[in-house]
């Protein structure tokens, strides 16, 4: 009992979570990633390191899907290096995935449609395009020995494009024509004739861009030896741009034109929720030493 009582004791201020002691596995005790090189984390999305030398453009990369944690003791940054867990952008739309016009219309009857502003809002998805995969949290904890420029991105991935319309037929528009022809005089008289035209077909509908994904959240826990880092601030020294929005909105499709004596095609839009921003957390341990 005195031997397991121990066992808690020392285990306790070492904070081992489930988390931590399978990182412990992975812990590496120098990482040099050279210039312009790609180190993808592994599986577990964790990445804890004595020292870390990332050389100009060097980038580590965390699967969005999972909390990405890195932690370095000595971090030794090169210039406009990047540690990202970015989603992935969605698929576009394929086209003639839009739905036809009669198809909207009977929609519009089984109310599962509405209009606004003249254009069609479905509140089911009408295609096969995906939004922008979520940015993946990350959890970061660096000492600063040198930094020249870093970019820590989160951002949500863009959202798939909208698929274009089809054109509808041209059709032939009315055309007039002049003809000589006997009067009831027997002298000739110039009429004008109006000859039908063909009429075209309707325009198909267009598909809205679909929305991008979230933004990941960023907890950051940074120290620096005797310079002070500038966030958010492009072209300087010792600079860390956090990237944390949501990805951006898909291109809207083309509606198709209609032919003569026809209708165009509309924009159709996914009733879908708006993506959010990441947060940012940000604790400065130099600042923390002091207080203590």
């Amino acid at each position: 009992m005195l031997k397991t009582l121990l066992l808690l004791i020392v285990c306790v201020p070492l904070a081992l979570s489930s988390l931590t002691v399978q990182a412990q596995k992975s812990r590496i005790s120098k990482l040099v990633i050279a210039k312009g090189e790609t180190y993808t984390v592994g599986p577990d999305n964790i990445l804890l390191v004595d020292t870390l030398i990332m050389q100009d453009k060097a980038t580590i990369v965390f699967a969005p899907e999972m909390q990405g944690i890195l932690q370095a003791h000595v971090a030794i940054i090169g210039d406009k290096c990047t540690v990202s867990s970015k989603g992935k952008d969605g698929a576009s739309t394929q086209v003639g995935i839009a739905p036809k016009r009669q198809e909207v219309r009977r929609n519009l009857a089984n109310t599962s449609t509405t209009l606004l502003n003249g254009e069609v809002i479905n509140a089911d998805p009408v295609d096969n395009g995906t939004r922008g995969q979520d940015g993946g949290n990350l959890k970061l904890s660096l000492h600063f020995e040198k930094l020249g420029s870093l970019i820590i991105d989160s951002r949500g991935g863009r959202g798939g494009n909208g698929t274009n319309g089809k054109n509808g037929k041209k059709g032939t528009p009315d055309r007039h024509e002049e003809r000589k022809v006997r009067g009831a005089n027997g002298q000739y008289v110039t009429e004008v004739f109006v000859i039908p035209g063909n009429k075209g077909t309707d325009g198909s509908d267009a598909t809205a861009g679909i929305a991008g994904g979230n933004g990941g959240n960023i907890d950051f826990t940074y120290s620096t030896s005797n310079f002070i880092p500038v966030f958010n601030q492009t072209r300087t020294r010792h600079g860390i741009s956090l990237l944390h929005s949501a990805g951006e909105t898909g291109r809207d499709g083309l509606p198709g034109k209609g032919g003569f004596s026809s209708v165009d095609g509309r924009l159709v839009h996914q009733r879908l929720a708006a993506s959010r921003d990441g947060e940012i957390k940000l604790t400065n341990a130099n600042a923390l030493s002091v207080q203590d």
